[in-house]
């Protein structure tokens, strides 16, 4: 169980390259003990928003706030140990052993009394991304679905209290995305805010508590998955025709349309 509750939000925030607006004045609030995850097509703007909240980029105007204070006034180890992310894409330019990646997470407790945890934390991440027989190979030798599985027990093992994930699913099999969106949900339970960056409506739905959709840098709809996930809204958005069915059970199914008939 996480120690405190995290308290994240964002504030007219706005993001541009140049001239290229790409966050147009959005206001968010992450809460603790549940799954946000971050829809839209290519280009709306989600990793940008993770990287903006995660403080990798900075807002071109507005704020995000942690525990009420500034993001950008938290110093580099004491922001480590209230987040964590994992990148869309993890570069790994030296032959680290994957256990090494792993215990990497543990870096900002270095010199605390949470450093004891350390080989307890790592362990039993490694068990939950299933990457313990991967401990002593070489990273740059695995392959794309375990190098993300690693990645993943790495964020798993910093231990914090707001976790953000950019498409951690992109490159696993059905089961592993079902395992690491089982992990996200019991970071929740365990009182972590889980921000991730998702493309498979499915997944969002039967996974996320709230979901967030972007289109061109702004929000479209923000709430739980039945209110988020209308069919005329995704065909809209996504420039797609998109069925959303309701089961019995509350379960929803999202049938993009083919016409390979």
């Amino acid at each position: 169980m996480k120690e405190s509750k995290p308290s994240l939000s964002a504030q007219n925030l706005r993001f541009a390259y140049g001239d290229k607006e790409i966050l147009a004045g959005l206001d968010l609030e992450i809460k603790a003990g549940q799954v946000l995850g971050l829809l839209g097509p290519n280009g709306a703007g989600k990793s940008t928003l993770l990287g903006v909240l995660c403080r990798d980029l900075n807002a071109t105007s507005g704020q995000v706030l942690l525990n009420q204070k500034p993001l950008a006034s938290y110093p580099q180890k004491e922001l480590a140990r209230q987040r964590a992310v994992m990148p869309q894409k993890s570069e790994f330019p030296f032959a680290y052993l994957a256990r090494d990646i792993v215990a990497m997470g543990r870096n900002c407790w270095e010199n605390t009394e949470k450093a004891a945890l350390n080989e307890t934390l790592i362990d039993r991440a490694m068990a939950e991304t299933e990457v313990t027989h991967l401990s002593e190979r070489d990273i740059t030798h695995l392959s794309g679905g375990e190098q993300a599985r690693v990645t993943l027990a790495r964020v798993l093992a910093q231990d914090t209290p707001i976790v953000f994930l950019d498409e951690p699913t992109a490159a696993l099999d059905i089961a592993h995305q079902q395992r690491t969106m089982q992990s996200c949900r019991n970071l929740a339970a365990q009182g972590a805010a889980v921000v991730a960056v998702m493309h498979d409506l499915q997944l969002a739905a039967a996974y996320c508590d709230q979901l967030c959709l972007l289109s061109e840098g702004k929000i479209i709809a923000l709430g739980t998955p039945k209110e988020v996930l209308q069919s005329d809204r995704l065909s809209e958005v996504y420039e797609w025709p998109i069925r959303v069915l309701e089961l019995p059970d509350g379960e929803l199914v999202i049938l993009p349309e083919t016409h390979l008939r």
